[in-house]
């Protein structure tokens, strides 16, 4: 077997590093480590050793923004992800059947692994199409996302409650326009997520019944509350205990098109300004299991 490791170096306050010299250390078979310090740079070799090694395996050591850029480069191929959690949230890898930061377990995995398929979604906007494996964020949640990432001194849940309040102060509703399956709305909302999986922000369960396998897209809108109200709701979300709120819509969607003022995350990284596609990707991605 063949394999890349791919690390993000400031993910886990430099743990994603340890992770990768231990996991050259323990290995058995090939593997080529990637550690640059540009998700640009890489992006860039991942595609290059791809192209040369034809890997069976890659493996992201890191928390989603690691994920999200690995499955740019192998969603359409015949290479399977493995995820070694080393970031802040890590909700990819705690909610699929593998990811904690074990070196031993992934080595035993590895060694003699299966695989199974799961759906992904896709955006397009004017500039990029991108796929994501998690959640799809406009609106409040994004915009906090955001005001998140420019919060340096600051690290974990705390930066995102700091953000959110710093958000909230001056928030209004969104006037979005948007068509699902092919049905038009106009709509006034706080947020609307799209989900492939069902948690974000470090275990916030926005879209709890999403699963990766069903190919449908689980899609929430928030409608107009007021700021008290979403205060109040937003960390509700932690447990699920949002649902069934007047305010609150989900749908089961194969496709929805946004247009708005205002921006999309997927998987926490930026995606593009509104309007935007999202879709179940045509390909699915391959995952190591620990079964």
């Amino acid at each position: 077997m063949k394999a890349i490791a791919v690390a993000n170096p400031k993910s886990g306050s430099g743990s994603a590093v340890v992770l990768m010299e231990n996991l050259l250390k323990a290995a058995s078979f090939e593997i080529i480590p990637i550690l640059e310090n540009s998700a640009e740079d890489t992006r860039r070799e991942l595609r290059s050793q791809i192209n040369k090694t034809k890997p069976d395996v890659v493996i992201a050591i890191g928390g989603d923004g690691i994920v999200h850029l690995c499955i740019q480069e192998i969603f359409d191929q015949d290479i399977a992800l493995h995820v070694i959690a080393a970031g802040t949230g890590n909700d990819f890898a705690n909610t699929t059947y593998f990811g904690l930061a074990d070196i031993d377990k992934s080595i035993t995995h590895l060694r003699s692994y299966s695989t199974e398929v799961i759906d992904l979604g896709i955006v397009k906007s004017r500039d990029a199409q991108k796929v994501f494996v998690q959640v799809l964020s406009t609106g409040f949640d994004a915009i906090v996302n955001e005001r998140a990432n420019r919060i340096r001194f600051i690290r974990g849940r705390v930066k995102y409650t700091m953000a959110t309040l710093l958000v909230l102060a001056r928030f209004k509703p969104i006037e979005y326009e948007i068509e699902i399956d092919g049905s038009y709305r106009k709509l006034s909302a706080m947020l609307i997520s799209v989900a492939n999986g069902p948690t974000y922000g470090g275990g916030m369960r926005i879209c709890p019944e999403a699963v990766r396998d069903d190919q449908k897209l689980d899609v929430i809108i928030i409608k107009p509350v007021s700021k008290f109200e979403l205060l109040r709701v937003f960390p509700k979300v932690f447990s699920g205990g949002h649902v069934g709120h007047s305010q609150i819509e989900f749908h089961k969607v194969r496709e929805i098109s946004l247009s708005a003022k205002t921006l999309a995350f997927a998987d926490g990284e930026y995606i593009s300004q509104l309007p935007i596609k999202v879709a179940i990707a045509g390909s699915r991605l391959k995952l190591v299991t620990n079964r």
